[in-house]
């Protein structure tokens, strides 16, 4: 279990919005600042279940090296997609966060 707890340390580093710019009322977020928004949503959600889920004993084993495998890649894309969001790269931000949003979905079935 100790690879996992490294694994899940490393993904705990801090997760900010410190990328995205704030929007006015005025203007409306694009796509890209949307999928950014989700993805880092997605995660912070994706980590606390993986979180609970190995606290209750239900994640383990291949399950829980798979989810923290799937936790480390998306955190990968996450910051692609904010380095593409602050070079105003908003196609690859986009897809970046796409990926990570597909990679976090993977969590689900290992914990349903």
């Amino acid at each position: 279990m100790k690879p996992l707890a490294i694994a899940l340390a490393l993904c705990l580093a801090p997760v900010s919005l410190g990328a995205c710019s704030t929007v006015s009322t005025a203007v409306s977020p694009t796509a890209d600042e949307k999928a950014l928004y989700v993805a880092e949503s997605a995660f912070r959600g994706a980590l606390l279940s993986v979180e609970a889920a190995v606290d209750a004993g239900t994640l383990r084993g291949s399950d829980a090296d798979k989810a923290s495998l799937y936790l480390a890649q998306a955190r990968s894309y996450l910051l692609k997609a904010r380095a593409a969001y602050a070079i105003s790269d908003a196609s690859g931000a986009k897809t970046n966060a796409d990926l990570a949003i597909a990679l976090l979905a993977n969590i689900g079935t290992l914990i349903l």
